[in-house]
C-alpha cells in the first residue's frame, strides 16, 4: 500500500498490534523500524506504548522545481502517532530530531508515478560515492557565487602568512603554503597525545622533503583524509598536528592567531565525527568500515526506505560535537563535508546534501527541500543591524561554553579564530583583536558581554584555574573566568514580560568609562562603544512596557546597572577579580 497525495491518512490500528506482526507483515515491519528508530526504543525499553495509535498518510516533501504541480512533486509518507511518550519527547527535542517518523520511496521507482528523481531516496553503496562528493563541491563552486566563495570577514586580498605549512598529498610533504593555495582542511577529534605522529622540531625538517611523509605512522583519519583528498583530485591539505610544530610554543601561538583565515580560506573542510579520537577513520572511504544503515523494503513492488537522520540530528549525537577546539572550525568553515557513522553530508551556507536523497539542485529560488532546513548553520555571516552584532558573539558563546575542553586553560585560545573574525566583520576597520576582546570577553561590546549567565541547573561552576607563568585564576567578570556553561538568555525572566519583543537588552550605557589595569601593571581605558539612551514615553498605564517612565520607575529603573571591578596587576598577589 503507497499512498497518494490525493488520498487521506489511512488508520493502521494499536501500534504494539503492528509491532507484533511486524514478522509476518512488510508493511508492518517498516513501520515498526521507522518508529523504532526514529524513538530510539533501544534508549527506552521501558516506554509504554499501551493504547497509542497509528495512521500513515501521504505529504509533499518539497520541490526542485517550483513550476511543478503538486502531485507530481515528491511525497513522502509519514506516521502520525496519536501519543508520544514523554520520556521520548525530551530527547527527541534534545538532539534536534524530527517528531515524525518518515518513509520515501527511492528514486529508481519515480517513474513509476510520472515523478522525477527529485528529493525521492536514493540507495546507498557500502562505501561513498567520492564521484557525487565531487559533484556537491563543483555544483557549489558554481552555481553559489559569494555567499561560498568569499571570505567576508577578511580585511585585505591577502593571502595566508607565509608561515602556514600545508601536507602536499602528491608529493607526501609538508610544503609552505602559497599565499593564494587552494586546499582542504581537516576537522577531528584528537582523542590524546599523539607523540609517533605529531610534527615536532625533531621531525619538521625530514617531513619538508619530497616523499618525507610516505613513511610516516599516520593514525586513520589523517591517513583517510590524505586518501581522499587525493581521489578528490586536490592537492594542498592542512591538518594542525601535521602542520603546526607541537612542540614550539612560539609556532603554536602563531598559527593560532590566523586560525579564522586557515579555516575561512579552505575551499572545504572535512570533519571526521564519527568516533572517539583520531584513529576512528572516516566511515565508508574504504570497504567494511561502515555498516549498512539504510532500510529498504519493498512492497507492492515499490522500494521504500526509512530517510537517515538530518545532519543537525548525526552531528548532535557526535563526540566531536561536544569538543570545544571543533567550535570554531565549524563555525568559520564556508564548505562542510562532514563523515558520519551513517553517511556523508555536505552543507553550505545555500545548501545541505547528503548520500541518501536526490537533493541537488542548480537553482535555489523557492525550492524547498526536507534537508535543507536541517543542516548544522552556526555559519558565522555578515549583518548590517548594529543592534544584531551582540547577538552573534552571545550565541557563539552560549555553543561553546557547553563544548568540552582536555585543558581548561586553552578556553581562550579555541575561541580566538571566533574572535578574530567578529574583530574584523563587526568592528571599525583596522581594529586590533588583543584590544576588541581580552578574556574572551567583546570590551567594544562590554555593556552586552557582561550580561552572561551561568546555565541554571548544569554542572556547578568553579573557578577556572590556569596554571601559567602570569596569575593564578582568571577575572570573575569574565565568562572564561569559571568552568561550566553559560548562556545569554533574553533577560525577561528579570522584568516578568513575555513578549520576547520588550524583553530589556542594555539600553543605555550606565558607566561613562572602562578601565583595566594591564600587564604591566599600568592603568589603560578600554575601546567600550557606548550605547545610546534611550528615550522614554508617557504612555497608557494600563499596558506599561520597556519605554515606559512609569514602568522603569515604579519597579525596575536602575536594575541593570553594569558593575565591574577593577583587575588587579599582575604582580599583585591578591586574585585577580
Amino acid at each position: 500500500m503507497l499512498l497518494r497525495a490525493d488520498q487521506p491518512g489511512t488508520a493502521l490500528g494499536l501500534l504494539l498490534d503492528i509491532m507484533e506482526k511486524s514478522g509476518r507483515c512488510d508493511l508492518c515491519r517498516l513501520v515498526t523500524t521507522a518508529l523504532h528508530r526514529r524513538w530510539r526504543l533501544d534508549e527506552h525499553p521501558n516506554a509504554d506504548l499501551h493504547g497509542i495509535e497509528c495512521s500513515i498518510y501521504s505529504y509533499t516533501c518539497g520541490t526542485l522545481d517550483p513550476d511543478l504541480e503538486e502531485a507530481k512533486q515528491s511525497h513522502r509518507l509519514f506516521l502520525r502517532i496519536s501519543a508520544r511518550p514523554l520520556e521520548i519527547t525530551r530527547t527527541l527535542e534534545a538532539s534536534n530530531a524530527d517528531l515524525l517518523p518518515q518513509i520515501q520511496l527511492l528514486d529508481e521507482d519515480s517513474h513509476k508515478f510520472r515523478r522525477t528523481r527529485d528529493l525521492h531516496g536514493r540507495r546507498m553503496a557500502d562505501t561513498v560515492d567520492v564521484e557525487l562528493v565531487k559533484r556537491w563541491i563543483q555544483l557549489c563552486e558554481r552555481e553559489h557565487g559569494s555567499a561560498c566563495e568569499s571570505v567576508w570577514w577578511k580585511d585585505d586580498d591577502g593571502g595566508l602568512p607565509d608561515f602556514v605549512r600545508m601536507v602536499d598529498v602528491q608529493q607526501m610533504a609538508l610544503v609552505t603554503a602559497s599565499p593564494g593555495c587552494r586546499y582542504v582542511a581537516l576537522s577531528y577529534v584528537w582523542g590524546g597525545p599523539g607523540y609517533e605522529y605529531w610534527t615536532t622540531m625533531g621531525n619538521v625538517n625530514a617531513r619538508s622533503c619530497p616523499g618525507g611523509m610516505s613513511n610516516c605512522v599516520l593514525p586513520m583519519t589523517i591517513r583517510d583524509a590524505i586518501h581522499l583528498v587525493q581521489r578528490l583530485g586536490e592537492r594542498y591539505l592542512w591538518i594542525d598536528a601535521l602542520c603546526i610544530i607541537q612542540d614550539s610554543l612560539e609556532d603554536k601561538a602563531a598559527q593560532i592567531h590566523i586560525m579564522d583565515l586557515v579555516y575561512g580560506k579552505a575551499t572545504f573542510t572535512v570533519f571526521a565525527a564519527s568516533g572517539d579520537g583520531v584513529r576512528a577513520g572516516l566511515p565508508g572511504l574504504s570497504e567494511g568500515t561502515r555498516p549498512p544503515t539504510q532500510h529498504i523494503q519493498v512492497i507492492q513492488g515499490l522500494h521504500l526506505a526509512i530517510p537517515l537522520p538530518s545532519l543537525r540530528e548525526a552531528a548532535a549525537k557526535t563526540i566531536w560535537n561536544t569538543r570545544g577546539w571543533t567550535f570554531q572550525e565549524l563555525v568559520l568553515s564556508r564548505r562542510r563535508l562532514f563523515f558520519t557513522k551513517d553517511q556523508v553530508y555536505f552543507e553550505c551556507p545555500k545548501d545541505v546534501w547528503c548520500e541518501d536523497i536526490v537533493a541537488e539542485s542548480k537553482s535555489m529560488q523557492y525550492t524547498t527541500t526536507p534537508i535543507r532546513p536541517r543542516g548544522v548553520g552556526m555559519f558565522l555571516r555578515p549583518t548590517r543591524s548594529i543592534t544584531s552584532i551582540p547577538t552573534h558573539y552571545a550565541a557563539a558563546v552560549t555553543k561553546f561554553s557547553q563544548r568540552r575542553l582536555t585543558h581548561g586553560s586553552d578556553v581562550v585560545a579555541a575561541m580566538t579564530a571566533i574572535t578574530n573574525a567578529m574583530t574584523k566583520g563587526y568592528d571599525a576597520p583596522g581594529s586590533d583583536p588583543k584590544r576588541s576582546f581580552r578574556f574572551g570577553m567583546w570590551i567594544t561590546q562590554l555593556d552586552y558581554a557582561l550580561l552572561w549567565q551561568p546555565v541554571i541547573g548544569a554542572a556547578c561552576h568553579p573557578r577556572r584555574t590556569v596554571a601559567d607563568r602570569e596569575h593564578a585564576r582568571w577575572p570573575s567578570w569574565a565568562w572564561t573566568g569559571w568552568t561550566g556553561a553559560v548562556h545569554y538568555d533574553d533577560e525577561n525572566h528579570l522584568t516578568g514580560i513575555a513578549s520576547p519583543s520588550t524583553h530589556p537588552s542594555p539600553v543605555e550605557s550606565l558607566v561613562s568609562a572602562w578601565y583595566i589595569v594591564a600587564e604591566d601593571a599600568g592603568v589603560a581605558e578600554l575601546d567600550v562603544r557606548r550605547v545610546s539612551p534611550i528615550i522614554l514615553h508617557d504612555r497608557d498605564p494600563r499596558s506599561p512596557g520597556v519605554y515606559d517612565k512609569s514602568f522603569w520607575g515604579q519597579e525596575y529603573y536602575g536594575s541593570l546597572l553594569h558593575v565591574m571591578a577593577v583587575q588587579e596587576a599582575a604582580a599583585d598577589p591578591r586574585t585577580r577579580e
